[in-house]
């Protein structure tokens, strides 16, 4: 069942991740979709992708909160670590099940891999 709900926050995390990773002029990949949509009357289709479930959008709301507070750590982008999540849940009085733990630790493996990937669409 956690399985299901891991595996389609994941997706549409994949999916918003890699529209918001920066090209090679500075810009979101989704901007140049959308200069592209705005100029040929034609939605690309890359703009489209899985919708965020129902059951996991606090997931999400709580990993963006989580994530904007990434540290550098002087070789790019690291990892949330299980303390960062630890401190987090209690900063906001939450308490993460084992699953929700996982499900955050998926979506951010999932980030950095597009963030570190050298594959650029635009720019």
């Amino acid at each position: 069942f956690y399985l299901g709900l891991t595996e389609g926050l994941v997706a549409f995390g994949r999916h918003e991740f890699t529209l918001g990773k920066l090209q090679k002029d500075g810009q979101p990949l989704r901007a140049h979709l959308e200069q592209v949509e705005k100029d040929t009357k034609r939605r690309p289709i890359e703009l489209d992708g899985p919708e965020l479930p129902n059951t996991t959008a606090y997931l999400w709301d709580w990993y963006l909160l989580l994530s904007s507070g990434r540290q550098p750590t002087g070789f790019g982008l690291g990892p949330l670590t299980y303390s960062e999540i630890d401190a987090f849940a209690r900063l906001m009085g939450v308490s993460f099940k084992s699953w929700e733990v996982l499900a955050m630790k998926m979506l951010d493996a999932t980030y950095l891999s597009i963030q570190t990937s050298k594959e650029s669409s635009g720019g």
